[in-house]
């Protein structure tokens, strides 16, 4: 699968931060993913995702699809070989519009995270999680990789809201 990125990344890093431990030690808990995201905050000494991905090899491409009879339902996937994250920008614009239209969903939220861009970035730091565990993806997984996206950007809210806020416009 992602066999060579992970032993170049872990080769580069496991000395350094002992995160390829961590992560092969229990990767599906919230715990290990939290303990992850702070790893890589003190390695790279940036909240961005975006940048983290590209200094790990990781390709980011943008593109648009529809499934399930017309219902936009992925806000990205990503892939192993070659390390890849893409985005679903339907998706991303669709939260960022129901936000826009309907104010009171994130009552209490920090509004600059509903941003096409903000979302985009927490949707980074979630496929993120997955390609550096090398887990696809389960119920323990998602929140697992939700926990790491929220450590990650110092999220106030969990990235949950954004599969409740598309699946109500779904």
């Amino acid at each position: 699968m992602l066999n060579w990125w992970r032993e170049r990344w872990c080769s580069e890093n496991q000395l350094r931060s002992g995160i390829a431990f961590r992560v092969r030690h229990n990767p599906t808990t919230v715990r290990a993913a939290r303990e992850l995201a702070r790893q890589l905050l003190i390695q790279y000494a940036t909240q961005d995702a975006t940048g983290i991905a590209q200094a790990s090899g990781i390709t980011i491409r943008r593109d648009e699809w529809i499934v399930a009879s017309g219902q936009v339902i992925f806000l990205a996937e990503c892939s192993w070989q070659p390390p890849e994250i893409i985005l679903n920008q339907a998706t991303l614009r669709m939260i960022a519009a129901r936000v826009r239209t309907a104010p009171a969903l994130i009552s209490g939220q920090a509004e600059e995270w509903f941003t096409e861009n903000r979302i985009a970035e927490v949707v980074i730091a979630h496929e993120l999680y997955h390609l550096i565990t090398q887990q696809p993806s389960a119920p323990s997984v998602e929140t697992a990789a939700h926990a790491f996206a929220e450590e990650l950007l110092h999220l106030p809210f969990s990235p949950k809201l954004y599969e409740t806020l598309l699946i109500s416009e779904c």
